[in-house]
């Protein structure tokens, strides 16, 4: 499954192997494994990751991959670049020091934290996700956005990067970020080694954790921020368990009441199915930062993936 980077070779998430319970013991895991990497390869795919159980992981540590993160008990991620991680850290420890030349934003007086953190879809970027970005900016001294760079969303990554970077122009102290292949949206998230939906998303949201705790490290993070979730069971979970986990790592996660439009709550999955009607400026919930880049998507229907 293809996974975001910088350069035009894709990362590769591999998953869902499995040899029958008749030829276990037998190597066969190493060869598909290594005919799979070897296939990549010569596409010119040359990172690759594994989302694995945690007693799989010394295996694939065997074969020339290298642990990024564990959540223990349940999953493990890996990839085939001992520096590769490292390397992100670096990236983002860049980023941040061109957007804040001088450290974070003068001015602002004290903030409850140094430094926090929101990973967004923004599919679409809604005025939801503006007031939850300027809600964790105000406490904050800088605030990393992070955007899901995965093409799994009906808006493209382009535009939705386009959307978050114009949308939160104006918040002086906020740095937005690629994702890159490290953080792994629901839908990707490999489930087929877990039999019960609510195993899937505690087990996503510890693994999200564990990957984060070590970007937090490296930037800095003292606090990450979501928006409430009134609507999905399966995302509440993933937020309990994610709470858990930075907490146990001495982080926060604080979350943020949802906007509301009347007496609704914003919600992106809303506005999505307004895309059916054709109603995406009538809804008024763009924020009015980013809409003048955004939807006429009837005529760049191309932009939308069905």
């Amino acid at each position: 499954f293809p996974l975001p980077t910088e350069k035009r070779s894709r990362a590769i998430l591999t998953k869902c192997m499995a040899v029958d319970g008749r030829h276990q013991g037998e190597g066969l895991l190493n060869l598909l494994v290594l005919h799979l990497t070897e296939y990549q390869m010569e596409r010119g795919r040359t990172r690759l990751f594994v989302c694995t159980k945690t007693g799989a992981a010394p295996f694939f540590k065997d074969l020339g991959f290298y642990e990024v993160a564990q959540a223990l008990g349940r999953a493990a991620f890996l990839e085939n670049r001992k520096n590769g991680f490292a390397n992100y850290i670096k990236k983002l420890q860049e980023e941040t020091r061109r957007a804040f030349p001088e450290g974070a934003a003068k001015g602002r007086g004290e903030t409850a934290f140094e430094a926090g953190a929101v990973v967004m879809n923004a599919n679409p970027f809604t005025k939801g996700h503006l007031y939850l970005a300027s809600q964790a900016a105000s406490r904050c001294g800088i605030l990393h956005i992070f955007v899901v760079e995965e093409e799994r969303s009906l808006i493209p990554f382009s535009v939705r990067w386009d959307l978050v970077r114009r949308g939160t122009a104006h918040l002086e102290n906020v740095v937005c970020h690629k994702s890159g292949p490290y953080m792994i949206s629901q839908e990707t998230f490999p489930s087929y080694f877990l039999k019960e939906e609510a195993a899937v998303s505690l087990a996503h949201g510890e693994l999200d954790a564990a990957v984060f705790k070590r970007i937090a490290e490296g930037l800095g993070i003292t606090c990450r921020f979501v928006g409430e979730e009134p609507f999905s069971q399966v995302t509440d979970l993933y937020n309990q368990a994610l709470k858990k986990e930075l907490r146990d790592g001495g982080l926060r996660l604080d979350v943020v009441p949802r906007m509301c439009a009347g007496r609704k709550a914003v919600s992106a999955s809303a506005v999505r199915h307004t895309s059916t009607t054709g109603s995406w400026r009538k809804s008024g919930i763009f924020s009015r930062r980013a809409r003048g880049n955004t939807f006429s998507l009837r005529r760049r229907s191309r932009c939308l993936r069905h």
